[in-house]
């Protein structure tokens, strides 16, 4: 053939023609149809083996080490592809064709994948249990876990909380933060959203919550979906009624951590701590809502374990129940936990009515911590004569009612007032009398502010009622004693009104 003498562009097309052309010469003359045949053989025979070996293995460590294995080992759809780029060249392949060096370029990209999965197979099973190199087993578990959808998700999850050693290859803080991406990214809506939270709630017990990271995570989990923070569904395929239920679950897990928290001496300083930390990135109204939900669970928890004083020490200040906080930016966060406080003593009896009612130590505690400026006296009083219009006789008033019962039984709790600083004996008397009247001007402010006892802010009630106490007849002189106690406070009240 003659070279074309004029013109750049032919003359490098002649150039690439010519060298291609002489490397599919070499290529033919060097690489046969059976030496491609060959590799593939012997990379087949290598690959099969080490297959079996994996899949055959029945000491895996992790209940779904066989689905990463043929999913993130071996490569399914990867083994084929390679398969098929091998088998192609072997097709075509014919010698002293143009095209040569394209199939054999075909054939090396099929023959380097199946190589890196006899790569990935010898990592696999190279890899020790305890070894340095058993990050390699973990790589490929977190990314089989990463690439599950919402029902694979539900399905391997439920599996692998009750799998303690398979658990211990992977550390509770590394499942934990894994769990709670996909919380996070699954559809709220869908029903295996729901099963999933449900088989974590089952084996919550399994998890170390003692671990600050664990525990963050946890917390991280169910707050965002357990109160009204966020919106009550997403759009998408599932119902309102499917994505309740994930709040629900939400929520049960939520408290179900606060149970364990309450157990333990440091964990409450996590639990407030973390849950203060997520509710402060909201408006106060909408933590107002959380509360409301928190505090009669909180209630039905505290006082039945031993690290109690743990638990309000490290409460927070601002959800407490002061004229101070019922003024500020707090109040709907202190007004929420002031009801939840009612509605838990709405279902205790706060008369001794019978000898089955004995003092209520759990009352008096949470008296004393959550509305820690009130005298517990004072307030358990209010708090009774204002509940004890039951067993009206039928010659009787309402306001008699309350009179008697509260002259006539005792109460089960709020025996005992609070003095929180030490008096020199020559001062006692002032410091204690003063000590009382700021004990009693905080309970006034609090029943302004909220209306508590709106019927110790009723000036005809309240006339109503030293009326029936002056009315009120007994020989018994512990009777007489608290009957005066009982007009000194309703003339008090009185006063306020007046003043």
């Amino acid at each position: 053939m003659c070279v074309p003498a004029n013109g750049f562009f032919l003359r490098v097309w002649w150039g690439f023609y010519t060298v291609w052309h002489t490397l599919a010469h070499v290529i033919s003359e060097t690489i046969t149809q059976d030496a491609l045949i060959g590799a593939s053989a012997l990379i087949v025979a290598v690959l099969v083996p080490l297959a079996i070996l994996l899949i055959e293995d029945k000491d895996a460590k992790i209940v779904w080490d066989r689905a990463v294995i043929f999913k993130e080992v071996l490569h399914g759809p990867r083994i084929l592809i390679s398969m098929l780029l091998m088998l192609l060249p072997m097709l075509l392949w014919k010698e002293d064709r143009i095209y040569i060096p394209v199939l054999l370029l075909v054939f090396c990209v099929g023959f380097g994948l199946m190589l890196g999965t006899i790569a990935s197979a010898y990592k696999w099973i190279s890899v020790l249990e305890y070894g340095h190199r058993q990050s390699y087993r973990t790589d490929k578990r977190l990314a089989y876990l990463r690439s599950l959808d919402n029902d694979e998700a539900s399905m391997i999850w439920s599996m692998t909380w009750p799998d303690a050693k398979g658990r211990s290859l992977l550390d509770d803080r590394t499942l934990i933060k894994e769990f709670r991406n996909v919380v996070y990214s699954i559809d709220k809506s869908s029903p295996s959203a729901t099963t999933l939270l449900l088989d974590f709630l089952a084996n919550m017990d399994k998890l170390a919550f003692a671990d600050p990271i664990v525990f963050e995570n946890i917390i991280g989990i169910t707050m965002r979906w357990a109160n009204n923070l966020v919106p009550r569904y997403e759009k998408s395929k599932g119902t309102k009624t499917d994505a309740f239920a994930f709040r629900h679950a939400a929520r049960r897990i939520y408290f179900k951590l606060m149970n364990v928290s309450f157990q333990d001496n440091f964990m409450p300083y996590m639990f407030f701590e973390e849950t203060v930390k997520f509710l402060g990135k909201n408006k106060k109204k909408e933590l107002a809502g959380f509360s409301k939900h928190l505090s009669p669970n909180f209630f039905s928890i505290i006082n039945k374990g031993k690290y109690d004083d743990a638990v309000w020490e490290h409460f927070p200040q601002e959800w407490l129940v002061t004229s101070e906080n019922l003024k500020n930016e707090n109040r709907e966060i202190s007004l929420a936990w002031l009801n939840g406080y009612l509605g838990w003593l709405a279902g205790k009896n706060l008369y001794q009515t019978s000898q089955n009612e004995k003092h209520d130590k759990p009352a008096d505690d949470v008296t004393r911590h959550l509305l820690p400026k009130v005298d517990p006296i004072l307030w358990s009083d209010m708090m009774a004569l204002h509940w004890s219009g039951f067993g009206q006789n039928r010659d009787e008033t309402v306001a008699d009612a309350q009179v008697r019962n509260f002259i006539e039984y005792d109460k089960t709790f709020g025996r005992f007032g609070v003095v929180s600083e030490f008096v020199a004996a020559g001062s006692a008397g002032d410091s204690l009398q003063g000590r009382l009247n700021e004990q009693w001007a905080e309970i006034v402010a609090i029943n302004a502010a909220t209306s508590v006892f709106p019927n110790f802010r009723s000036r005809e009630k309240l006339e109503e009622l030293i009326h029936a106490a002056d009315n009120y007849a007994s020989e018994d002189e512990r009777f007489i004693r608290k009957r005066t106690r009982l007009l000194a406070l309703l003339n008090q009240l009185l006063d306020e009104l007046n003043n």
